[in-house]
């Protein structure tokens, strides 16, 4: 490791070479794991790591294998690691020589289907209520989409803010025709993986990706990872397959906490520093062993172990 530098996030950690000049480097999966935006838990969660990078490098197989341009090259499955092609992330000083491209600095989110928040939201924004209307005609929660609606929040900022069509050709820099072909090519992932785990038993509701931009192109790439942490899905039993075993733990546990920490998030939304910290109980091992569960349910689903 001596000629490698790491940077830890909320559930991976990123190996770089240190001469900077390589052209790959490696996302090794740990057994961190993040709710709420607060940053990773005060504790492991065991096996998190085996089952997140099966998943994530099923996903990129199944995208490879339709033509969908990923940053995947190898995964490691001893170490729980995938090489990947290297992209810049000019937003956290994030370079290597040898770069690819750039990550562009937003968080895109595909949806499915309807619910009752977005229909909220539309009722004071008219570019959604467009968008929306465009894709259905049953305004009721829960009715399918025609074609994927594409949404786009901040990526680098403390809290994900919703941004306009127009706020997110602005801060990713790109012009209105190749915004649009970001969010079709989006569009294209999203439709590929929701027909996936729907052959497995899986409703898939919406999904976060990261994207890059090549230099010598351009075109786009799927970047980062895509597991259950990045999606909201539904078994064939009714119940969710992601994160929500935790999440629904610290809302029925803590809710003055969560009461805190959205008030935080309002008054001091560029300081997480100002937030309040996770409680320091630690959840039963039953919800440990719950989220666990649901993680595998979807790895073995997808043959992905």
């Amino acid at each position: 490791m001596e000629d490698n530098s790491v940077r830890h996030g909320s559930s991976k950690d990123v190996i770089i070479p240190r001469r900077n000049t390589a052209s790959r480097i490696d996302l090794r999966f740990t057994n961190r794991f993040s709710v709420f935006d607060v940053g990773p838990v005060p504790y492991e969660i065991d096996g998190m790591d085996k089952l997140r990078h099966a998943i994530a490098v099923k996903m990129f197989e199944v995208l490879g294998a339709h033509a969908v341009p990923t940053h995947f090259i190898r995964a490691n499955r001893n170490e729980h690691t995938i090489t990947a092609k290297p992209f810049n992330i000019y937003e956290i000083d994030f370079r290597v020589e040898n770069a690819t491209g750039k990550v562009i600095p937003l968080e895109i989110i595909d949806r499915q289907e309807l619910t009752a928040a977005l229909l909220d939201r539309a009722e004071t924004n008219p570019e959604l209520s467009g968008k929306i209307r465009s894709r259905t005609t049953d305004l009721t929660d829960g009715a399918p989409f025609s074609f994927p609606l594409v949404e786009c929040t901040t990526k680098f900022e403390a809290i994900d803010r919703r941004l306009s069509d127009a706020e997110a050709i602005k801060l990713a820099r790109l012009g209105e025709p190749s915004y649009a072909e970001l969010c079709e090519f989006v569009a294209n992932a999203s439709r590929i993986v929701t027909a996936f785990f729907a052959k497995h038993g899986f409703r898939r509701l919406d999904g976060k990706w990261e994207i890059a931009i090549t230099y010598d192109g351009p075109s786009f790439v799927v970047v980062d990872s895509y597991s259950p942490d990045e999606m909201r899905l539904i078994g064939p039993d009714g119940r969710s397959y992601d994160k929500d075993p935790l999440r629904n733990w610290y809302k029925t546990t803590f809710p003055q906490w969560i009461a805190d920490l959205d008030a935080a998030k309002k008054r001091w939304p560029d300081n997480k520093d100002r937030w309040p910290k996770y409680p320091e109980k630690m959840p039963p091992e039953a919800v440990l062993d719950d989220l666990r569960d649901r993680y595998t349910a979807v790895a073995q689903a997808i043959g992905a172990i």
